[in-house]
């Protein structure tokens, strides 16, 4: 019985020590990889990890690794250092607040167009990346309340896209609302503290991404493209409600502490994928373009400079075929546009 134990402690000493090995050995190859590892919140359902560098992949290779660097505050910012917010220089920030399509994970940060604008920036002024996948207007007012007011920016420019609509119903389930109708907070749903342990593992980062990258070309083989868009549907809802209590709250407050909100809405993937066909449906940058008219809510309107750029370059380069997100030139249209609006932001305009 002796021998058996001393040989199951010398088996288990062995594969501790390898395991050891392995998880040193990769943190010295640089940053492991990582598909935007999100932990639960009981105030925005959901946030990134503080203080968190990995190395962004496709598991079908849509676009090439490059490394993410979430801040202090678990803000996408440069991993190079360069473009940091720093209290001490800059004097006047500015808020990008959104979901995916501004957390902007499918392309370095240099080329999104957060980085695009802090690239640009005047030397008193920084952009901060408030964008986390999957968020929606829901998450955005105790956002502001309890993170990005302490800031004080001079100006919020919040991205809506498509599903928005659908993810703040999803939310008020589990939202607690305030006298004045506006969420204090959205809880998330909680998990084992071991879990926070693992996504920073080196080694099960690899593994895991290594298992995506195979399960990913077994389903390429049976994938069946949407005739809509790709491989998503595209969906064109109203402005809900609750959508739009949570959008004009969120104004009022902005306003109510001297800064300024600008709305702008994700174009027509479906359009840039077929090449803006004439029996297009009405897309739902078009519906959030009327509803800040109506609202009088500022609006940049990004459906335009993306058609313009298709007359002259073809369809299918603004969005990624197989992924919902902006490419590098989609980001560098968003830029411009912000950039133009308010050239006063910027050392060069």
């Amino acid at each position: 019985m002796k021998a058996v134990l001393a040989k199951f402690l010398l088996l288990l000493a062995s594969v501790v020590i390898t395991l050891t090995v392995l998880e040193v050995g990769l943190r010295f190859l640089g940053p492991p990889p990582a598909s935007a590892p999100m932990i639960p919140d009981p105030v925005f359902d959901h946030v990134h990890m503080r203080d968190f560098t990995f190395k962004s992949y496709s598991p079908d290779d849509q676009f090439q690794p490059f490394t993410v660097y979430w801040d202090a505050e678990g803000l996408v910012a440069d991993p190079e250092k360069k473009h940091a917010g720093d209290a001490a220089r800059h004097s006047r920030t500015i808020a990008l607040v959104g979901d995916s399509f501004v957390e902007a994970g499918q392309v370095p940060y240099a080329a999104s167009f957060a980085g695009i604008l802090n690239q640009q920036a005047a030397p008193d002024t920084a952009f901060l990346n408030w964008g986390v996948s999957s968020y929606s207007p829901m998450i955005y007012v105790p956002l502001w309340r309890n993170r990005i007011l302490q800031t004080r920016p001079a100006h919020v420019f919040l991205m809506l896209y498509e599903n928005d609509v659908n993810d703040d119903a999803v939310y008020s389930a589990k939202a607690t609302f305030g006298e004045d109708g506006l969420p204090l907070s959205v809880l998330g749903t909680p998990e084992p503290s071991v879990l926070a342990w693992i996504r920073r593992s080196s080694l099960f980062r690899t593994l895991r991404s290594a298992f995506l990258k195979i399960q990913a070309g077994f389903e390429a083989k049976n994938r069946e493209r949407t005739a809509n868009a790709g491989n998503y549907a595209e969906v064109s809802p109203d402005i809900s409600s609750l959508t739009a209590r949570m959008i004009i709250g969120l104004k009022k407050e902005v306003e109510a502490n001297g800064s300024k909100l600008t709305l702008l809405a994700v174009p027509s993937r479906r359009s840039d994928i077929l090449g803006d066909p004439p029996d297009s449906p009405r897309p739902f940058v078009s519906r959030v373009a009327d509803w800040c008219a109506e609202n009088h809510i500022e609006y940049l309107d990004l459906e335009r400079p993306f058609f313009e750029f298709r007359q002259k370059k073809g369809p299918g380069k603004l969005f990624f075929s197989n992924d919902i997100h902006f490419t590098p030139e989609g980001h560098r249209i968003v830029a411009d546009v912000i950039a133009n609006k308010y050239p006063g932001y910027f050392s060069d305009r």
